[in-house]
């Protein structure tokens, strides 16, 4: 049965926060100490729970997921999520956290990702953290396009056309372009792009900059897009058409 814990009274914090965690102790750890500081938690412990909120369509300001879900490896249900809370924070809690894994989660769209054994403190600070950078990345009316060469990107409703042809992009593939758009005259490193579009610290040697901008590349000509995303090894990467 899914289970959610309101907002207590005495606070103005009005958000929803989805938890996919299969083990009880752990699950109640969690949404006990986010209800303390007046975060709503809705609790998924088996994949029918999950299956029946995707239904709903019902509205996330975060998602918390374990890795694995009675065995079932939660990675490959990311683009599900993605697909229903498109810009709603989807944090990782896994006892799997080599360098490798958290590459591969964050080119598959995921924002965060916490190790196990981690703390409920650092856990909020991480949700907090996504939240203010969500609002801060979140467009006013009058920027809902951007326009380069024959690319039109609407960054309200995160669709990409050029002529009749219109794609949706991957959270980190979007954000990707929409900062190299916003700034076209800008060279940007790799630091600068894993700062602005991941939000978060990651150690340089990880490749997931470069693995963003391969697909992005190659999904950009598909849809016949006159943008090229350039590079210079020891600048960084720039937007021409």
């Amino acid at each position: 049965m899914l289970e959610e814990i309101p907002s207590p009274r005495y606070s103005s914090i009005n958000m929803r926060i989805l938890l996919i965690e299969d083990d009880k102790e752990i699950a109640q750890f969690i949404f006990q100490y986010l209800n303390t500081k007046g975060l709503a938690v809705t609790i998924c412990r088996q994949r029918d729970e999950i299956n029946k909120v995707l239904k709903k369509h019902e509205d996330y300001d975060c998602i918390i997921m374990d890795r694995l879900i009675e065995n079932f490896d939660m990675k490959y249900l990311v683009p599900d999520l993605r697909e229903h809370w498109p810009t709603a924070p989807l944090i990782v809690l896994s006892a799997i956290s080599t360098p490798e894994e958290k590459t591969e989660l964050l080119n598959m769209g995921v924002d965060d990702y916490l190790g196990k054994p981690f703390s409920a403190g650092e856990l909020h600070a991480r949700i907090q953290a996504r939240l203010r950078y969500n609002q801060n990345q979140s467009p006013n009316n009058s920027e809902q396009f951007l326009q380069m060469g024959n690319t039109v990107v609407d960054v309200i409703k995160r669709k990409v056309t050029v002529s009749h042809e219109q794609i949706s992009l991957p959270s980190k593939e979007f954000l990707l372009l929409q900062n190299l758009m916003k700034d076209p005259g800008k060279i940007w490193s790799k630091m600068d792009l894993l700062e602005s579009v991941w939000g978060t610290y990651l150690k340089t040697e990880t490749n997931v900059v470069e693995t963003t901008i391969m697909n992005l590349r190659k999904k950009l000509a598909d849809l016949g897009s006159n943008l090229q995303i350039k590079n210079s090894r020891n600048s960084g990467y720039w937007l021409e058409s």
